[in-house]
């Protein structure tokens, strides 16, 4: 099972539209719609019941968004943590010319010590 799937399968869902849904996740209509048959048959269930205006879960649909949802949000937060965990300090670019002149850098430093500074020195076109 892809993950970005279930993401087209949730949007889809919370929007009852393939075609709003595509437009959001930046693929096809017919990609979308292929991707959904294809989870359908992995599950062996029907997740929506297709309509003239849209779409709309049926139980197994509704039951599997359910779950998914709260998967996909466990998996956010923990991928969160771990990011969070891996970059601990401060990131910060900075114009080549400015960092002479940065005296709140300097007390920043002495005042919190075991916050790690990285620095990325640039010309301000770079930056911007």
């Amino acid at each position: 099972m892809d993950l970005a799937k279930i993401q087209y399968f949730l949007e889809a869902a919370r929007l009852t539209n393939f075609t709003q849904a595509a437009r959001n996740c930046h693929i096809a209509q017919t990609t979308m719609t292929k991707y959904i048959t294809q989870l359908e048959k992995e599950l062996g269930c029907r997740l929506f019941r297709r309509e003239h205006r849209g779409v709309s879960l049926t139980p197994e649909g509704r039951h599997f968004y359910e779950g998914m949802a709260k998967i996909c949000q466990e998996y956010q937060d923990l991928r969160d943590s771990l990011r969070l965990k891996r970059r601990k300090g401060l990131y910060l670019g900075i114009a080549m010319q400015e960092y002479i002149e940065a005296l709140w850098l300097r007390r920043f430093e002495e005042a919190f010590p075991d916050c790690k500074l990285y620095f990325s020195f640039h010309d301000i076109e770079e930056l911007e």
